[in-house]
């Protein structure tokens, strides 16, 4: 069983505890922040890690729990704004092991909270599936349009995901319930989500032809970003 960190514990303390318990997973110290956001500017994290597998995400949590240091957990970057100063803490990121698509059944799709939303939906489109074409032109994850409740083209995440996985990082427990029912914030980590979608006809209508073309979206004061990153 993976020790608690004592709550004074400080980023040398949280770092040793890292490297002792992940297996597959590496620690880093003074990442660049910025180079994981869309952007490409921002200052350095204390310590990163990407988790690469479960075993290594139920011993991080289990270090993480009882430990004051900060905490941000990133995706795909593509909301995100790092000032020069950094970040003072333990950056966490899901690796591709967390980026899954599997149907359960017909119409209920489990995907993984490190999975890329345009990847996703066009994925489900070439599988006979509608519902979720509108996460296109969102070059996000899984886990953060979750957290965020992300949306466009007259949908969101509400109205696709039914129920998500989520990881308390600082009490270790995962609770797999009702999306919304809850508060997504703190230190709390979307590792899966599960999209209810309708089986398609074979139809493709305008508008979702529109939306799964590959195209730019401007974001103002910003470069361009391909919608199917």
């Amino acid at each position: 069983m993976t020790p608690a960190l004592d709550a004074r514990g400080g980023l040398d303390e949280l770092a040793a505890a890292l490297e002792a318990q992940l297996r597959s997973s590496s620690l880093e110290r003074d990442r660049s922040i910025g180079e994981l956001t869309t952007y490409r500017v921002g200052g350095r994290a204390a310590l990163s890690v990407e988790v690469l597998d479960a075993e290594d995400l139920a011993a991080l949590a289990g270090v993480m729990a009882g430990s004051t240091v900060p905490v941000l957990v990133i995706g795909r970057g593509s909301n995100l704004l790092v000032g020069d100063a950094g970040f003072a803490g333990l950056v966490i990121r899901l690796g591709e092991h967390f980026a899954d698509v599997v149907e359960l059944d017909p119409g209920v799709v489990e995907v993984g909270g490190a999975a890329s939303l345009p990847s996703v939906a066009r994925r489900l489109t070439a599988d006979g599936l509608h519902g979720f074409e509108w996460a296109v032109g969102v070059p996000g994850s899984l886990g953060g349009a979750v957290r965020m409740n992300a949306g466009g083209h007259g949908s969101d995440m509400r109205a696709s995901v039914r129920r998500a996985s989520v990881l308390d990082l600082r009490t270790g427990r995962t609770t797999r319930s009702d999306l919304y029912d809850q508060e997504l914030r703190g230190s709390l980590t979307i590792t899966q989500g599960t999209l209810f979608c309708a089986e398609s006809d074979g139809t493709v209508h305008a508008l979702d032809a529109q939306r799964l073309e590959p195209r730019f979206l401007l974001r103002a004061g910003g470069p361009a970003l391909t919608g199917v990153a």
